[in-house]
């Protein structure tokens, strides 16, 4: 049993130090063992009803400003050099003070700490994808010889600029 629990079940009868068998627990420093199991059962019933209570509170309780949060960050390293060699980019990135998350819409914007996702257009192109899913690792397949550009903007859940990154680096190709 949990340390404070117990503390608050001392001056309950049923209340031991040691199991019903005699034997000591084997965490004896603030752990009890309840001798009447009508009192362990209603124990156990009451933690699970503040536990669900606690559990079933609304979104909207767990949501503050984000007005003092600090700015994101987003950093990104060149290809890993050993699967660039074989034709495949790896190439890492990190997001601080931005939670990456499958949100949109102005509602999601008051959400705090901040969400967004990343918006991610390779050599210029104009067409990019959407990053929802965090994975801190674009990766890219057959990519044709040479010089490549990668721009990774964090975006806020209605796709405003946040912040931005790019890199080039050269492929070589299959």
């Amino acid at each position: 049993m949990h340390e404070g629990i117990g503390r608050h079940l001392g001056a309950i009868d049923g209340v031991a130090r040691h199991c019903s068998d005699g034997s000591h627990l084997p965490y004896t420093t603030g752990h009890r063992a309840m001798k009447n199991p009508a009192l362990a059962h209603a124990v156990a019933v009451i933690a699970l009803m503040f536990a669900m209570d606690a559990l079933a509170q609304p979104a909207r309780s767990l949501v503050v400003p984000y007005d003092n949060e600090p700015p994101p960050r987003l950093t990104i390293d060149p290809p890993l050099p050993g699967p660039l060699a074989k034709g495949v980019a790896f190439i890492p990135y990190r997001v601080e003070n931005l939670r990456i998350l499958p949100v949109g819409g102005a509602p999601a914007r008051e959400l705090s700490p901040r969400v967004g996702h990343l918006h991610i257009t390779l050599d210029d192109l104009p067409w990019q994808w959407a990053d929802y899913g965090g994975s801190s690792t674009i990766i890219l397949v057959n990519l044709p010889k040479g010089r490549h550009k990668i721009l990774i903007e964090a975006v806020d859940p209605e796709g405003g600029l946040l912040t931005s990154q790019s890199i080039t680096f050269d492929a070589p190709g299959k």
